[in-house]
């Protein structure tokens, strides 16, 4: 008697460790996560560094020891920090659903692996290019991460007409 498996137990199995490009995802996840973390953390280390709360309440918790002015979208530090971490929201989280139900489309590992790879370096050196003012550099990091995102989206999109 032979026994079928259920699309169920398929979908279980592909999401999880013992599926390489799922092993592959949550590396890569869990990179860009902590990059987003990092990013969240300097836009604080911004806001001290130049006296800029985030809100008007804030001015009386922290104004120990320093001149701390009323928020404002003034300060280029701060707000060139709070516009990456903004991308960073526009982006990621968007690729990481997208990504998951790329694996469950069962990709090649070696393409899978690429793509992961491709968008998470494209983010990191989107970040370092944004703090660092760096033009074209930033135009470019995106334009990478963002054809990774492309191909991805066509790849899920290419398997459902498919079907």
């Amino acid at each position: 008697r032979e026994v079928t498996r259920s699309s169920s137990d398929m979908a279980v199995e592909m999401l999880s460790f013992d599926n390489p490009v799922f092993a592959a995802y949550a590396f890569y996840a869990a990179i860009l996560i902590v990059k987003m973390i990092f990013v969240q953390l300097w836009t604080g280390v911004q806001r001290n560094k130049h006296s800029e709360p985030a809100y008007s309440e804030d001015v009386s918790l922290y104004k120990v020891g320093k001149d701390w002015k009323m928020p404002s979208k003034e300060n280029e530090n701060v707000e060139r920090v709070r516009r990456n971490l903004l991308n960073d929201l526009e982006n990621i989280p968007t690729f990481l659903i997208l990504s998951l139900i790329y694996i469950l489309t069962g990709p090649t590992p070696s393409i899978a692996f690429w793509h992961f790879r491709i968008f998470t370096v494209g983010r990191i050196a989107h970040t370092i290019s944004y703090l660092m003012a760096l033009q074209p550099l930033r135009s470019i990091a995106f334009a990478v991460g963002f054809a990774s995102y492309i191909s991805v989206t066509a790849q899920i999109i290419l398997r459902a007409l498919s079907v």
